[in-house]
């Protein structure tokens, strides 16, 4: 985790550096060109701290015109969880009818388009966009091992202000909404057929539920091309 932060910084560092810092020109101009951006979202790779975790997450943006761009992102989370990750208290660890995680994977891309008031400049943005998800987690019941398998699509509405430097380097900071709905999910077990008290077992304690909303915080860094 230290090297990770310690890139951060030196990556930030560098872009605050790649301008005069007292200069008129320090933002961005609009006259420059951009013709493409590539981030990456750091605080999905923290995941790469815990033994058997991997997460990695990035996007693509292209201008469209003065104000708008199109983007896509993409990303893939792998959690490798103890055994009593989920359970409430030392006794409900003892409890062999409680469902716990084993492992956990997620995959989601997105796309759609975003406003700003200069493409090409410092500028806050409003997008609004949809996506398709996947996830699958691994439970461990009485001895049991069962998969928990869905797919799902979103709508989703996001906000935020998008710095950009003279030398392309950029800085995304937002936050998102997101009306998410399940479209399929199966409970099944690796060697048998899964019990139905295993079913709403795993139903319960995941509380999942088909239609939800959610919010969340989007921090990306990156480069204009």
């Amino acid at each position: 985790m230290n090297g990770t932060l310690v890139a951060l910084a030196l990556g930030l560092i560098f872009a605050c550096s790649s301008t005069p810092a007292l200069s008129a020109d320090a933002s961005v101009s609009s006259s420059r060109p951009n013709h493409f951006n590539v981030e990456v979202k750091p605080l999905l790779f923290l995941a790469n701290m815990a033994p058997g975790s991997r997460g990695v997450a990035g996007g693509l943006e292209l201008p469209m015109s003065e104000h708008v761009a199109a983007y896509a992102t993409a990303s893939f989370l792998s959690l490798k969880l103890p055994t009593d990750t989920v359970s409430s208290s030392k006794d409900d660890a003892t409890d062999p009818s409680k469902p716990t995680i084993q492992q956990a994977r997620t995959g989601a891309v997105q796309g759609g388009l975003r406003y700003y008031g200069h493409v090409s400049s410092d500028s806050w943005y409003a997008g609004a966009g949809g996506g398709a998800g996947t996830s699958q987690i691994t439970w461990k019941r009485d001895g049991e091992t069962l998969n928990d398998k869905s797919s799902s699509y979103s709508a989703e509405l996001e906000a935020g202000y998008r710095w950009l430097w003279n030398s392309g380097f950029l800085l995304r900071v937002g936050a998102e909404l997101s009306a998410n709905n399940i479209r399929e999910r199966t409970i099944s077990a690796l060697s048998t057929t899964a019990s139905p008290e295993a079913v709403d077992a795993v139903t319960k304690e995941s509380g999942q539920r088909k239609n939800t909303v959610t919010t969340g915080f989007d921090f990306g860094l990156g480069w204009a091309f």
